[in-house]
């Protein structure tokens, strides 16, 4: 793929972004390891019983793994959503996303420890 580069170079190199910005990792490897058990269960997903099992199946997955990248145990933000959301008011319901749930949780233990 052809580009132009900030400095207004044309280049054909993959690594053209990485070399670009060092913030920006090399490789994908987070991305694979993340998509591992998905892969592994691939033929189970087949027999989910209907495309809405399989969607619900997929928002879960996609939510376990989310936590997993953000390092909060799967099961901990799963239960305490579960208990909370049928009565969090529905306007905050992004309080119930994983990163913002962190986040809260954070500052209320700062808050808790002032």
């Amino acid at each position: 793929m052809w580009r132009i580069t900030d400095s207004g170079e044309i280049s054909n190199s993959p690594h053209t972004r990485y070399n670009e910005d060092g913030r920006l990792k090399i490789d994908n490897n987070g991305a694979e390891q993340a998509l591992r058990p998905i892969v592994l269960g691939r033929k189970n997903w087949l027999f989910a019983g209907s495309e809405a099992a399989a969607h619900r199946t997929a928002i879960l997955c996609s939510l376990v793994q989310t936590c997993k990248h953000l390092q909060i145990n799967p099961f901990v933000y799963l239960r305490d959503v579960i208990e909370r959301v049928s009565t969090h008011p529905a306007r905050q319901v992004l309080e119930l996303t994983p990163r913002e749930w962190k986040r809260l949780r954070r500052d209320s233990g700062a808050q808790a420890a002032a």
